[in-house]
């Protein structure tokens, strides 16, 4: 037998909970009072809003309930306007698990239908049985730092686009072309790009001697082997021949997507940079966060990671904090069967993505994680598996090394903690 002591003093006992379904233009609102509810449709604006909450806070009195709560089921935007004023006129603020809403129709109504009307009771349903995720007030650091982190994301992705139509440029305009697909953005490629527009004819009407010399100018330390190579991958594209007006577009084309490229470095080197002073700006708030380490983690993503997981004292355990990032486990099982378990991907995607790539380099055999991942791979896990294995491991030890406010320890890592300190 297990016994849970319930928490008889909630704060949405005693508040009027306004239930909002968020749309661009509109708000549906549903207001569940003691003797009569209230159901309401208004503009999505901030005049309207703030007039709105003034007269629910009237009703909310003459049903006999102290102030309000907003609830909310999230978008991508549109919710934030109403929880950001109800914030500044003291109300308290929730949202509600949009899968939730989404499973939770059935039970309200008796039917899986769909309309504005009827989210905002399914809202208070899920709000009367306490099925509320907490709204985070964030500083704003960690605002600025979540922003930071969609650009750079964002810009990441972009680049991803923007090389493959570089490598497919480069495979019209150059067919064959000898070198590795990074070639083309270290200094000998663009060197090849700006004296030659990457164009074989070009290379071929200048003569080899004029190549290397030039090449050579630009770019001092290029291997002889490398001029070699485009020399004489230069010779054979030639046999393929198109048009000037041709292989002027393309080599037009190909200008403005290096162009393209970067610009979106210096985009992602700026968000770097600012990143790294948040970093430092919030070290100095709370001394607790841990100062990067080398081999472990750098300012970048210590920054990157702390944005997406708000403040560290927001999680009474570690298992919380899993669950926030969407790292916790999902089991399936019912009698004797037993299905596999996964994880729940639940929780902030960015934040699964920093952390993924925080241990990537940390998992090779001589690093800090290369012998855990390596032994679960050797005992037959999935790769891919031991990764998630991995960033469950490192999330902890990031919780741990926060909760200590000591400095890193790698001894500490794979220790627990009566032997650790059996040792000391």
């Amino acid at each position: 037998m297990k016994l849970t002591k319930v928490n008889t003093h909630d704060q949405l006992d005693n508040t009027l909970l306004v239930c909002v379904d968020v749309s661009k233009n509109k708000l549906n609102v549903f207001c569940p009072g003691k003797t009569m509810d209230l159901e309401d449709e208004i503009g999505n604006r901030t005049n309207v809003i703030c007039k709105k909450l003034k007269e629910y806070e009237v009703f909310a009195k003459e049903q006999g309930f102290q102030g309000l709560s907003i609830l909310v089921e999230p978008t991508n935007t549109y919710h934030q306007k109403i929880l950001r004023i109800a914030h500044q006129m003291n109300h308290h603020t929730g949202i509600v698990n949009t899968e939730s809403v989404s499973k939770m129709k059935v039970v309200e109504s008796n039917d899986s239908g769909k309309t504005d009307i009827k989210d905002p009771r399914i809202i208070a349903l899920l709000g009367k049985m306490r099925k509320v995720l907490k709204h985070r007030i964030l500083d704003q650091e960690y605002q600025s730092l979540r922003e930071l982190n969609q650009i750079y994301d964002d810009e990441t992705k972009a680049m991803i686009i923007t090389k493959n139509h570089v490598s497919n440029m480069l495979a019209k305009l150059f067919c064959d072309y000898p070198m590795g697909k990074d070639f083309i953005y270290s200094n000998s490629g663009r060197a090849l790009i700006k004296l030659y527009k990457a164009n074989p004819n070009r290379i071929v009407r200048s003569g080899n001697k004029l190549f290397s010399k030039r090449m050579r100018q630009a770019v001092p330390r290029i291997r002889k082997s490398t001029i070699e190579k485009l020399w004489s991958a230069a010779n054979q594209s030639v046999y393929h021949q198109t048009g000037q007006e041709l292989q002027s577009i393309q080599e037009d084309q190909l200008d403005r997507l290096m162009g393209r490229i970067h610009e979106q470095e210096s985009t992602r080197s700026m968000v770097e940079d600012k990143v790294v002073e948040l970093y430092r700006r919030l070290r100095l708030k709370d001394p607790s966060i841990p100062k990067a380490e080398s081999g472990v983690i750098t300012e970048f993503w210590m920054g990157s990671l702390l944005g997406e997981i708000g403040p560290i004292n927001d999680f009474s355990s570690f298992k919380k904090l899993l669950r926030y990032v969407g790292l916790n486990l999902r089991e399936r099982q019912s009698g004797t069967y037993r299905g596999t378990t996964r994880i729940s991907k639940k929780g902030r995607v960015l934040a699964r993505l920093i952390l993924s790539r925080i241990i990537f380099p940390l998992i090779k055999k001589e690093n800090l994680f290369g012998k855990y991942y390596h032994g679960k791979k050797d005992n037959g896990m999935p790769g891919k598996k031991a990764m998630v294995a991995v960033e469950r491991k490192f999330l902890k030890m990031f919780y741990g090394w926060y909760k200590s406010g000591k400095s890193f320890d790698k001894h500490r890592v794979f220790t627990c903690t009566s032997q650790y300190y059996k040792v000391a």
